[in-house]
This record gives structure tokens, sequence and C-alpha cells, in this order.
């Protein structure tokens, strides 16, 4: 309990450091109004969320230095959404999503993938940047646009990725209607699967082409629209990216199906008129070729809204 600004204060700081007590090392420090030793110590002790939250409470100028330090810190560990959390906290969204983006580059190197994963994932991407969106409308920082605009080549990933409005969003709309059509193959909904599944061409960024070309053929096939399904075949084998064992592989297989049903277009491809041109276009059209307007997509069913006075949009 010695009393502020005590010449020993500094030298049992210093001494509790040794000890790897940084609590009492700390409060020592603090009371000797040495911040920068305080925060060192938290550094060296690998106490981080301490020294973070000093650098924020004392308004420390040099903090990203030591945002930076923390995240490879918990690079070192693996431990990625806890970066994600430290830069969300700091107000980096464009890190936190560059830090996202780097676990989905890791998912999609495994055989295995995970698209409800992959799908949370590109989510939290969207929240992200509306969180920051709401924070910019609000100004809850004198200084937080200055911060935000800041010129970082840390993160040109990430911003190049989400330069329009909706980018962030767009991710988690490909692994959603990927999800939906295989759920609606495998409910016995071929038709809607088939349509679905179309939608998926816009976003080939996202989705590997061949997943996408191959979830089409099948939902096509089964839906017996070959002449759709041939189309896909033809995409397949084109692929720069498949191997050429594959390609034969999937030559043989279009060769056995195409001999057998002739790609020929199903007789019970529905139609809707546009309600802005009244031009008859295929129920899954999600661009007029008429009058080029562009209807938004249902996430629930998986197909274009023709009627705006039909669409609901929920709030939050």
């Amino acid at each position: 309990n010695m009393e502020v600004d005590h010449p020993l204060l500094s030298e049992i700081g210093r001494v509790f450091e040794t000890a790897g007590i940084c609590d009492y090392a700390v409060e020592a420090y603090l009371k000797c109004h040495k911040i920068d030793f305080a925060i060192t110590c938290c550094v060296n002790l690998n106490e981080w969320k301490t020294a973070i939250k000093l650098a924020e409470e004392y308004n420390v100028p040099d903090i990203d230095s030591l945002l930076h330090q923390y995240a490879s810190h918990l690079l070192a560990k693996e431990k990625y959404l806890d970066i994600v959390e430290l830069y969300r906290k700091a107000n980096r969204v464009n890190d936190a999503a560059s830090v996202l983006l780097k676990i989905v580059e890791k998912i999609k190197q495994k055989d295995d993938i995970n698209p409800l994963l992959l799908k949370k994932i590109y989510v939290l991407i969207g929240f992200l940047y509306e969180e920051k969106s709401a924070l910019l409308r609000e100004n809850k920082r004198e200084n937080l646009l200055s911060s935000l605009l800041k010129d970082d080549h840390s993160v040109n990933t990430a911003a190049s990725l989400f330069k329009a409005t909706d980018q962030p969003w767009k991710g988690a709309e490909a692994y959603h209607f990927y999800i939906l059509a295989q759920r609606q193959l495998h409910d016995g909904y071929v038709d809607a699967a088939m349509k679905t599944s179309l939608h998926l061409i816009d976003y080939d960024d996202y989705i590997d082409s061949e997943d996408i070309y191959c979830l089409i053929g099948l939902a096509s096939c089964v839906n017996h629209n070959f002449k759709l399904c041939s189309k896909a075949f033809i995409k397949l084998e084109s692929l720069d990216s498949i191997e050429s064992e594959k390609r034969k592989d999937y030559q043989n297989l279009a060769v056995s199906i195409f001999t057998k049903y002739p790609p020929r277009e199903s007789k019970n491809m529905s139609k809707a008129e546009c309600r802005y041109c009244e031009t008859m276009i295929a129920d899954w059209c999600v661009v007029c070729p008429n009058c080029n307007t562009k209807f938004p997509l249902c996430v629930a069913s998986g197909r274009p809204i023709m009627d705006s006075a039909q669409q609901w949009t929920c709030k939050k």
C-alpha cells in the first residue's frame, strides 16, 4: 500500500515482473505512472488482453503495433476466431474479414468441405460489415471515420473483395443456395433443385465451378431436362481445373446418359410473365431478357420474385 509515485514502485514492479506476477507488477507501474512499462510487462508475460485494455484506457498512440503483435501471438496458436474478435473490438473490420477469408481458404483446401460452416463464416463477414456501417452512421467515435479509411496494405485482400455494398453477403448467399439446392434434391423437389442450382453460376467466384456444374448436371438429369444436363457436362469437360482422367470420366458418363436420353429440353418447363414488359420468360430467370429487369431471389425457395409486392425482407 505505498503512496502514488513512491520511488520504490518502479523497482517493485520490476521484481514482480521478473517473478511472472503480472497483476501486481502492472499495479505498481500504474501507481508510478509508467504506463509503457506496464504494457511492456503484459506483453513480456503474454498477458495480451490486459495490454490491449491498458493501451485503450490510456490512449496509447502505438496501439496498432500492439494489436498486430497480439494477432501474431494468436495466429501462432491458430486461434483465428480470437483474432477476429480482437480486430472487431478495435473496429478493424477489414483485418477481421481478412482473417476469416484465410479460414475459408484453409477449409476449401480440405477434401471434405463443410458448406454450412463456410456459409456461417460468410454470414459473420456480412455482420462485420453491417456493424461497421452502423458505427459509421452513428458516428460513435470522433476519429472513427479517419481510422476506418486509413490506408492499410495488410488488408488489401479483404478490401478488394468487398467494394460493392452487397459483396459482404455474396459468399453467404452462394453457400445458402448451394445447400438449398441439395436439400431440395434430397427431399425430392427435383425441379426446384434444378432451378436453384442454376443460380449458382453467378457465384463461381465463391464455389468451385466443378461443384456447381456437377450439381446442375445431377439435378437436371433427375428432372429429365437433358438439354440442360448436356450443357452442364459440356461445361465440366471444358474446365481447365480438372485432371484429364476425371475429364474422361465425365465424357464417358455423358455418352452413357445421352445415348439413352437425347439432350432435349423438358416439356414441362414453367414460364412466368414479366410484370414490367409482359414478356413470357422461364420462371427461374433472374433477369428479363426483354427489359433487363433484375428480380431478387427468394432465400426460402430459390425462386425469383417477379412481383415486388410479394417480397418481404427481414428488418434485421
